[in-house]
């Protein structure tokens, strides 16, 4: 009874927001993976693996079939992550995580306070000024330097405590986080460093997972005519995580709208009364956000053969749209263009499609390189301008254009 109570409590609240009934769903899915919950879907207190389960859950709700023998494919790699304290104090100012600094993926922990020294933009340019820099004694100390090369990180040629980068957009990321670096690295907002504070407190906690394993969820739906052809749609599902205790990335628009088109599309050819010509594969992606791990160790490790799929399309931020949709790798498939172009000259579903050329950037890349026709699709808009931050949550993703892309998709597919 309880639950009944809440979900019509729920529909109630969508009609009086708006949102109409094609839309119920994925604001579901995406409330749910974008709640504190999944811990941004990331390593931190498993966060990854709640919502792989609540994805697993959906799928055999609607009695779609595991590819495999369960509907999770496990994968493993090394992993940092930030699971405690985030404290940083700049001078005298205490600076606030993610808004104001990001650290490295590779950090390690570190505390202490450490005097602050600010390199010249010529330490790189000029060889002479990177010499003589090189013969000072930095041990101690964090040296300022307007960027870093790879190779001084590894070499650490200043022999400082550690590093820090100016920025004037900060943002996170999880790619380059598959070692434990030997010194802290961090990014701050460039307008806190511009009267050079002398001084900086760190206070930062790591956990680094030597062999993290993780999975991808697979299922799909036995198509009626041509059970052996596959169309697939893929989405990931992984998140950046957190960043210390309660800097939880939610991930709304990133991809939480994706996961949720791809289980919105799982759950309209699940219908007996919408049973598909060709099979269709759901395939849900982890460790997107920590280099396309999880669709790369799926091209080399495939539920059925690549050489069945018909086509592949990559949904990944589709909770915009008010510009149009992107078609990442459009170029080299015109084949996929041309029909998602016409069923829009028919239905007028979006106001504009941008072809865009290869660009190894999402799930779809690796697909592409094993030669299986493979786009991404994004949608476009100014009110969707969140990315890599905080403020990526459930509440104010408008999800403009989803029903209208949902509906092309479903066209494209059963034509």
């Amino acid at each position: 009874m309880k639950q009944v109570v809440i979900g019509i409590f729920f529909t109630v609240l969508c009609w009086k927001l708006g949102f109409t009934q094609d839309s119920l769903y994925p604001r579901y899915i995406i409330n749910a993976l974008g709640s504190d919950k999944f811990l941004g879907r990331g390593y931190v207190n498993r966060g990854d693996l709640k919502a792989a389960r609540f994805i697993a859950k959906e799928l055999k709700l609607m009695a779609i079939n595991p590819i495999l023998k369960t509907y999770y494919q496990n994968l493993s790699f090394p992993i940092n992550s930030f699971p405690g304290t985030m404290s940083v104090t700049l001078g005298a100012i205490p600076l606030n995580a993610v808004a104001d600094f990001v650290v490295a993926p590779d950090c390690p922990s570190v505390r202490g306070t450490f005097e602050l020294v600010y390199l010249p933009q010529s330490c790189d340019t000029n060889d002479r000024v990177f010499d003589s820099l090189k013969n000072v004694n930095y041990s101690g100390k964090i040296v300022v330097v307007p960027f870093i090369k790879r190779n001084w990180k590894i070499e650490n040629p200043f022999q400082s405590a550690g590093w820090i980068i100016p920025k004037k957009t900060i943002y996170w990321w999880a790619s380059t986080g598959h070692q434990e670096a030997k010194s802290p690295q961090l990014f701050i907002q460039d307008s806190l460093l511009a009267g050079k504070p002398d001084r900086i407190e760190l206070d930062i906690k790591n956990q680094f997972f030597p062999e993290y394993t993780t999975q991808n969820v697979l299922g799909f739906v036995k198509g009626s005519q041509l059970p052996d052809s596959f169309i697939v749609f893929t989405a990931h599902y992984d998140h950046l995580g957190v960043m210390g205790k309660n800097n939880v990335f939610h991930g709304a628009n990133d991809n939480a709208s994706g996961t949720s088109m791809v289980l919105a599309l799982a759950s309209y050819f699940s219908k007996p009364e919408n049973k598909p010509k060709y099979s269709i594969a759901f395939l849900f992606f982890a460790a997107e956000e920590s280099g396309v791990l999880g669709s790369m160790y799926y091209v080399s490790n495939p539920a059925f053969p690549l050489s069945q799929i018909k086509a592949l399309i990559n949904l990944d931020m589709v909770g915009s749209g008010s510009e149009g949709i992107s078609i990442v790798n459009g170029e080299a498939n015109p084949f996929i263009v041309n029909q998602i172009k016409a069923l829009n000259l028919k239905n007028n579903y979006v106001s504009d499609i941008r072809i865009g050329g290869e660009s190894c950037n999402s799930d779809h890349c690796y697909f592409h390189k094993a030669g299986v026709p493979a786009v991404f699709i994004f949608t476009r808009g100014p009110e969707c301008k969140e990315y890599h931050n905080l403020k990526d949550i459930p509440e104010t993703l408008p999800l403009t254009k989803f029903t209208e892309l949902k509906k092309m998709l479903i066209d494209l597919t059963i034509q």
